[in-house]
């Protein structure tokens, strides 16, 4: 908790309160007050504040700007003198002019100010005397050891941040698993509360740190599919929600939104319904479909020949059916271009074209962050990287993912920014952590040397 010039500032609330007024900040917002109060009336450049407020080092300054207006929008609720407390420094930065007070926390060991007395009637009663109070300080510093290590282990976490790990499966249904999990994660992005990655790996650093983790596992319950899905809080070490979901044909499709609606009331953060509804007509309704199109996704993420080709024959099927799923053209088109980056000239220039002014030729109102990838990935090829670093950076306003994260490592090397993008790669393999990751780092657009940034 912290006090700016009289407002209560909760960063774990995501809360700016003043005598009855509460407003609640968005995401990005809460984090850049964050920083701005931990450094008041410094002097912090644009660089420093896109480096340290967001997690990911690929971000266009545009993103700052828009965080700095929404947080001066909502200091101004509280009146209109808080606006100005975010000074603009032209060609340097900006100045967070206020006063702050850090609100004490309360101690977790406590000082004992009672005296233990050893009454000294014989050497035994003394010595027990003795032990006892080495007990005794043996179990405090024990508890104030395991406090404190717990209260750094708690300080690494970031309470914005939420990973999904991808659901476990017996092999014929890793298909279903891992379509299911991305297609969850995106709807929980676009809610804009939380980050969410998808990560491949429970045991990896992303999860440790993260604040919240959901995952699960797919089997058979009495001969029938069901899903086990839970969230588990890394601040209190506990899981916060478990339920079991029936797989059937009749249920199938409708299983994300009722998750959605789950995860709703569990976190107690209200979602923005309408959204929700536009991003389910992004998907097939008809089971057949729908199974058919997570095949798809799984095969386009194995990044081998022969698994690539069989992903856009899989995109082909259903995009002859609902040709208008601006997700599955997109991916279609990126898994040819990864195609070609490991076997050259395998799908030729007139047939990305025609990939390309396919997905081109969806109109959806509310465009998938795997849209934007798809266009930052064809600016790249038809040389433009200003223009892909363009359509990435709003790709990664709403989510981030190893693919990316490898374009943005990609962009970065091009423009010589070889410690940018070594954390590019290395993010993209912490999320996917394979040899399929690694191939695709080596062959997208250019050749790269995976020794040079330290991944072999």
């Amino acid at each position: 908790m912290y006090i700016i010039n009289g407002i209560n500032f909760n960063s774990l609330e995501q809360t700016i309160s003043y005598d009855d007024k509460s407003i609640l900040l968005n995401p990005k917002a809460n984090q850049l007050l964050l920083f701005m109060v931990q450094h008041p009336k410094q002097t912090l450049s644009r660089e420093e504040i896109l480096t340290s407020v967001w997690s990911r080092d690929f971000v266009s300054d545009h993103s700052l700007t828009q965080a700095v207006s929404d947080l001066r929008k909502a200091l101004a609720e509280l009146g209109q003198e808080y606006k100005s407390l975010i000074v603009t420094r032209p060609k340097a930065g900006y100045v967070f002019e206020a006063t702050v007070t850090i609100l004490p926390q309360p101690a977790t060991v406590g000082d004992d100010s009672s005296t233990l007395l050893v009454q000294p009637r014989s050497h035994i009663k003394g010595l027990l005397g003795i032990c006892a109070v080495a007990f005794i300080a043996a179990i405090v510093c024990t508890t104030w050891w395991l406090t404190q290590r717990t209260a750094v282990n708690k300080r690494s976490i970031d309470p914005y941040n939420m990973v999904f790990v991808t659901f476990k499966a017996e092999p014929e249904y890793e298909h279903l698993a891992f379509g299911l999990s991305d297609l969850i994660n995106y709807r929980v992005n676009q809610q804009g509360r939380y980050r969410s990655s998808l990560v491949y790996e429970k045991s990896s650093e992303l999860s440790d740190r993260a604040a919240l983790v959901m995952s699960g596992e797919i089997d058979e319950d009495n001969n029938k599919l069901a899903l086990i899905f839970y969230i588990y809080d890394n601040l209190s070490n506990r899981k916060v929600f478990q339920q079991k979901y029936a797989l059937t044909d009749d249920v199938i499709s409708t299983v994300p939104t009722t998750i959605l609606s789950d995860i709703e009331n569990a976190l107690e953060v209200p979602f923005d319904h309408d959204i929700i509804t536009k991003l389910d007509r992004q998907y097939p309704k008809d089971p057949d479909m729908f199974n058919l199109i997570h095949q798809a996704h799984y095969a386009s993420n194995i990044i081998t020949v022969r698994s690539l080709y069989s992903a856009i024959k899989l995109y082909d099927q259903v995009l002859t059916k609902e040709p208008t799923l601006e997700i599955a053209a997109a991916e279609r088109f990126i898994s040819a271009t990864i195609l070609n980056s490991i076997q050259p000239n395998a799908i030729l220039e007139p047939e990305m074209n025609r990939l390309f002014d396919s997905l081109m030729g969806i109109d959806d109102e509310l465009h998938a962050p795997i849209y934007y990838e798809a266009l930052a990935i064809h600016a790249f090829l038809l040389g433009a990287p200003p223009k892909a670093k363009e359509y990435l950076s709003l790709a990664l306003a709403t989510r981030e993912s190893w693919t990316s994260n490898i374009i943005a490592g990609k962009i970065s090397q091009a423009e010589k920014k070889d410690y940018q993008a070594a954390i590019s790669y290395k993010r993209a393999y912490s999320m996917k952590p394979d040899e399929s990751t690694l191939k695709v780092i080596s062959s997208l657009f250019y050749a790269t040397d995976l020794k040079k940034f330290g991944m072999q």
